[in-house]
């Protein structure tokens, strides 16, 4: 789970659970996996005697081993989302780095975890684009959000014919025979965009047959190749060495790609450099924090370029950018801060609205609505002058402000006017537009 992840086509990684189960396939990625070392060391060196601990779990073969929920980050997505809509932006959720989200181990949806991500993956669709990762693409269509969902009743719609707008879906294409296998499941599910990612790249790649739409693709296509090297210590696996000409192969096949060019991201060579050497488990040409402008920043290394090219490239989001946040009453720069009658009310304005039982709160709402639209009306002289008189220019304009408090007071309204019932059970609010 990481704030600001190091895994670099991402923002954020998210694990509801924490636990996989090992694709017992030749020549695997699962081979120098990093999760499992990292789960290792984190819960199967607390026993007294240098052992695995109370909290050990098995990260074994399939159907071996248990999942663990982690419930300390569930709220993290939620804080993101608000984070990137106040900025203007839309960040990239990779779900998730220690499982897989389409595992079949039978904890995971009899404890709800699965369709506590569908809800949470809904919730945050506004500012998060969600990165979903497997090496079971045959899972995929059994375990979306089903024909049935409802939000009402499971917070979050159907998968639907299109999928969601957030929601990426990709599969591990390590060499060509996991490509074969999995890359044509993939594409028999609708989603906004599909993804590869041939990491630890371990093998030639040829993909393509599937970065073109074409009738065989049920026309659709690849968006996304995330291309790297393997990165791991020595003492737990023999890392497999990437040939460049492999990643070079990939490059081109998308820069090829008709009719719509393929989206091509190089993520790292991993232990061995161009030269053949194994640099260990830091990898070749690391990034380094370089000052610049009295700020330490994070340079990326050679080992992030191919062949001195810096190559990190996304899809376009099927979403909507949210426009960036203006705080209400934010004074002009270089002024002094006025008293701004309404963001001063707007608090009281809100609480009223949230409590509206009666015919008389009924009426209180109304005068403020009465009052709003005549702020609206005077425009920028919503905010009175300061004594001795100012220029009109220098007033903010709070007419998108005012606005915004009539569409959200009006629509809270709406369940007193219909005799106070909650708002899930009449729907839409009438005339809820400012």
């Amino acid at each position: 789970m990481g704030e600001n992840t190091g895994i670099d086509w991402a923002t954020h990684t998210f694990n509801i659970w924490r636990g996989c189960s090992v694709v017992a396939q030749p020549n695997s990625g699962c081979l120098a996996c990093y999760a499992r070392v990292q789960w290792e060391y984190n819960h199967g060196k607390s026993g007294p005697d240098g052992g695995p601990g109370p909290k050990f779990t098995k990260w074994g073969v399939s159907g071996v081993g248990a999942r663990l929920p982690n419930p300390s980050t569930f709220d993290h997505p939620y804080r993101w989302n608000k984070a990137a809509i106040a900025a203007g932006r839309r960040d990239r959720v990779f779900s998730a780095s220690i499982a897989d989200v389409f595992d079949d181990h039978d904890e995971i949806d009899r404890n709800g975890w699965r369709a506590l991500l569908w809800k949470t993956i809904w919730e945050t669709r506004e500012g998060l684009d969600w990165q979903l990762l497997t090496k079971r693409p045959e899972n995929i269509a059994r375990y979306l959000p089903p024909s049935t969902a409802s939000i009402e009743v499971d917070g979050y719609p159907p998968w639907g014919d299109k999928g969601w707008g957030n929601c990426w879906l990709g599969v591990s294409t390590e060499h060509q025979a996991a490509a074969d296998l999995r890359v044509p499941v993939l594409l028999t599910i609708p989603a906004a965009i599909y993804w590869v990612s041939a990491e630890p790249l371990v093998g030639p790649l040829d993909l393509r047959r599937w970065l073109t739409q074409s009738d065989e693709n049920h026309g659709r296509c690849l968006s996304w190749v995330v291309v790297g090297g393997e990165s791991c210590s020595t003492e737990q696996h023999t890392p497999r060495r990437m040939d460049l000409d492999w990643a070079r192969d990939l490059l081109q096949q998308c820069e090829e790609a008709k009719p719509s060019k393929a989206v091509y991201f190089f993520k790292q060579h991993g232990n061995f450099g161009p030269d053949g050497i194994d640099y260990g488990l830091n990898g070749y040409g690391p990034d380094r924090e370089v000052v610049r402008d009295g700020k330490v920043i994070t340079e990326f290394g050679e080992g992030k370029k191919l062949d001195g090219v810096l190559h990190h490239n996304w899809p376009r989001s099927q979403m909507k950018t949210p426009r960036p946040q203006r705080p209400i009453g934010r004074p002009l720069k270089g002024k002094t801060p006025q008293t701004n009658h309404v963001a001063l009310a707007s608090s009281r304005y809100v609480r009223a609205a949230r409590n509206i039982k009666s015919a008389q709160d009924i009426e209180l709402a109304e005068s403020i609505l009465k009052r709003l639209r005549a702020l609206q009306g005077e425009g920028r002289n919503a905010v009175p002058r300061k004594k001795g008189g100012e220029k009109d220019k220098e007033r903010p304009d709070m007419s998108e402000e005012v606005a915004a408090l009539i569409k959200f007071l009006k629509a809270a309204m709406a369940p007193a006017l219909i005799g106070c019932k909650p708002r899930s059970e009449v729907g839409a609010p009438p005339d809820s537009e400012g």
